[in-house]
């Protein structure tokens, strides 16, 4: 065999196993995209549980703020200025989570199944009456995301949010 020869072949074996690294490279960035995405998906879910959670203990914190919120998502003529303004932070905040929640799961960063349900306990709180008065606000700055909550609240018809879990308006 010829110094040629011995060339051609340590430059065909040099190949085989160069195409056998990038095989191997490949496979493990794969699994390490598949772990990173699973990572940022339970990431997600954890901050949104989170942020919800907060809302959720400042809605129960007091009685005043309970109140406020049961009478604002039922029968929100029945608000003062005052507590109107308030009810409206209380939207905004919840509104502010679900748009993350939303945001995310349209990037494909927030599991669909997952999403369903907070979409549906949002969209259950944008149908009452109280809820609907978050919507016009949205439309300007966010107008595909306003888009998609007005289609979501009319599919889901007007609920009375607070009443259908078994409270009633509070004075």
């Amino acid at each position: 065999m010829d110094l040629m020869s011995i060339a051609q072949l340590l430059g065909n074996v040099g190949e085989f196993f160069g195409s056998i690294a990038v095989l191997v490279t490949l496979a493990y960035l794969t699994i390490q995209v598949r772990q990173n995405s699973n990572s940022i998906n339970s990431s997600n879910y954890f901050n949104a549980a989170t942020s919800y959670n907060t809302i959720n203990a400042l809605s129960i914190s007091d009685d005043e703020t309970s109140r406020l919120m049961i009478k604002g998502t039922n029968t929100p003529e029945q608000l003062t200025e005052d507590e109107s303004a308030r009810y409206f932070l209380l939207l905004r905040a919840y509104n502010n989570n679900f748009m993350a929640v939303w945001w995310s799961h349209q990037n494909g960063t927030f599991p669909d199944e997952q999403f369903r349900v907070y979409e549906r306990n949002f969209i259950q709180l944008v149908a009452s009456p109280g809820g609907r008065t978050l919507l016009p606000t949205l439309s300007y700055d966010y107008p595909e995301y306003a888009d998609y909550l007005e289609k979501r609240a009319a599919e889901r018809g007007n609920t009375r949010w607070f009443r259908d879990r078994g409270y009633d308006t509070v004075d």
